[in-house]
């Protein structure tokens, strides 16, 4: 049973080809930005931002 688990925790990079890792690369800076903004005092209006593709408050 706990051969099938191993299977399951793959990395981004094992299952998309490398042209798409970058991308992944970027989702999750995107993501770091998301989580700074949702624990600061500007949650909506970066996640808006991040919506239309602006990094940083506006």
């Amino acid at each position: 049973m706990s051969g099938h688990q191993t299977t399951v925790r793959r990395s981004a990079s094992d299952l998309l080809p490398r042209e798409v890792t970058g991308l992944t690369d970027s989702h999750a800076h995107v993501l770091a930005l998301l989580r700074e903004t949702v624990h600061g005092q500007a949650g909506r209006r970066g996640a808006d931002a991040a919506r239309q593709g602006r990094t940083g408050p506006t």
